[in-house]
């Protein structure tokens, strides 16, 4: 089996990351007590641990899938575990993309101006008084109010 591993700087909430320093590894294989799984894999690559580190993210071919490398295990001098996790966004990258979609509500930014039920809106009177600074010279005050 062959795999691509890449560097990426991207944020995992990215739909396309983008990917540099690739580099094509052949006669990996999964580990042997385990069955292939395409969400979670783990890769046995016949490469010390140390040519890996610089590598954070992977392409398998045979899963048509994108992964992040969660970790690197060294098992011998010469052969290291990749324990990786599905990148979702990054694989079904074309599918989202050609999607369109209305919006109507997102997490930190709301508009008065969609109907969002679950907006909670309040109607709460605000009072505070300031005090302007101590004086003897005068009596008079300043009353501003703002509203109805």
């Amino acid at each position: 089996m062959n795999i691509v591993l890449y560097k990426t700087a991207s944020p995992k909430k990215t739909v396309t990351k983008t990917l540099t320093n690739a580099i094509t590894l052949s006669n990996c294989s999964f580990r042997t007590n385990d069955t292939p799984n395409d969400r979670d894999p783990v890769v046995v690559i016949s490469s010390p641990i140390n040519d890996l580190v610089k590598y954070n993210y992977c392409y398998i071919p045979s899963f048509s899938a994108y992964y992040f490398i969660r970790d690197r295990v060294a098992r011998s001098a010469s052969t290291t575990e990749l324990i990786m996790h599905k990148d979702v966004l990054m694989t079904f990258d074309a599918g989202i993309r050609s999607h369109s979609a209305y919006v109507s509500r997102q997490e930190t930014q709301r508009t008065q101006y969609a109907n969002d039920p679950q907006f909670k809106t309040t109607d709460k009177e605000i009072v505070f008084a300031d005090e302007f600074f101590s004086t003897t010279v005068s009596t008079d005050f300043i009353l501003a109010v703002a509203g109805e």
